[in-house]
């Protein structure tokens, strides 16, 4: 299968390209390989965050495809407005062309990337797939419109788009779990609210997000799907897992900050199509992400 790859060099990517490598044929469109790429991989030189070599570098792309798997995503979400152009650009415009692209080039999927926090600003759990959402900040709504997008292209090819919530694994850096591992190994505290154990979440281990893009790559998979595992953890939870497993002590501190929701997917779509392939435990994630060391 021929198979055109965004954030090949990404978390997810990195790792999908890695497993999948030697069964198929990737074309990375975006501006570097993952050391290690397999034999045979080509680079599409193009930096996605700019609209003129976006334009350019279509133009290079092969004439026909398989499959399109756009994970390629913006780094730059922390720091809007400052940032918000580069985020229109990697996961909307960029969603926009390859769609085209798809099309055009006879493609039978294409996956899309998506994440949990297009649920931004419902508070109420479980959340499922045909929930009508209204994002409030400019991530998550950037990441919604690139969905929005496919929606007219579904009748021209199977489209599947998954929304992973908190994936976490080795050599990763600025998320969730990693910012954890961080202030508890340097003995920092972690911010918990007035009461309770704070924000409630499912996580995805890096090997189970890339398991669920294969299936959902090569079977009949289409539409929505909310990804995670079916543990829930919490901050306290997750912080005293983290100083369990390094000897360290979790420090806490309450805040009126800290969040006090639930983020809480329903995974009952995603179960009926991956039924018989056990998540990761979060303690076995977490162990092999303290075994790879910090990020590199």
């Amino acid at each position: 299968m021929n198979i055109l790859l965004t954030g090949a060099s990404g978390f997810l990517g990195a790792s999908l390209l890695s497993r999948l490598g030697n069964a198929h044929k990737f074309f990375c469109f975006g501006r570097s390989l993952p050391s290690g790429a397999p034999a045979g991989t080509e680079l599409i030189a193009c930096n996605l965050a700019d609209p003129a070599d976006l334009a350019r570098a279509t133009a290079h792309l092969p004439a026909s495809i398989d499959a399109v798997i756009h994970f390629a995503v913006s780094r730059l979400h922390r720091t809007f407005p400052d940032t918000a152009m580069d985020m229109f650009q990697v996961n909307v415009a960029a969603a926009a062309v390859l769609l085209d692209y798809a099309r055009r080039a006879g493609a039978h999927t294409m996956v899309l990337g998506s994440t949990g926090s297009v649920y931004d600003s419902i508070k109420t759990s479980p959340l499922q797939e045909d929930m009508t959402l209204s994002p409030k900040n400019y991530f998550p709504i950037s990441k919604y419109a690139g969905e929005l997008l496919s929606v007219p292209y579904e009748s021209m090819f199977r489209i599947v788009k998954l929304r992973y919530f908190t994936p976490y694994g080795p050599h990763q850096a600025g998320r969730l779990i990693p910012d954890l591992i961080t202030r508890v190994g340097s003995g920092q505290p972690v911010s918990l609210p007035a009461t309770g154990d704070g924000l409630a979440f499912m996580a995805t281990y890096q090997d189970d997000a890339v398991r669920v893009a294969e299936r959902a790559l090569l079977e009949d998979w289409k539409g929505t799907f909310n990804v995670a595992s079916p543990e829930v953890l919490t901050i306290r939870s997750v912080a005293e897992s983290i100083a369990a497993a390094t000897g360290k002590r979790a420090n806490f501190e309450r805040s009126s900050a800290a969040p006090t929701y639930q983020l809480l997917p329903d995974v009952s779509r995603l179960e009926s199509h991956f039924a018989n392939s056990p998540f990761v435990t979060f303690k076995d994630g977490l162990a092999a992400t303290l075994a790879a060391g910090k990020p590199v």
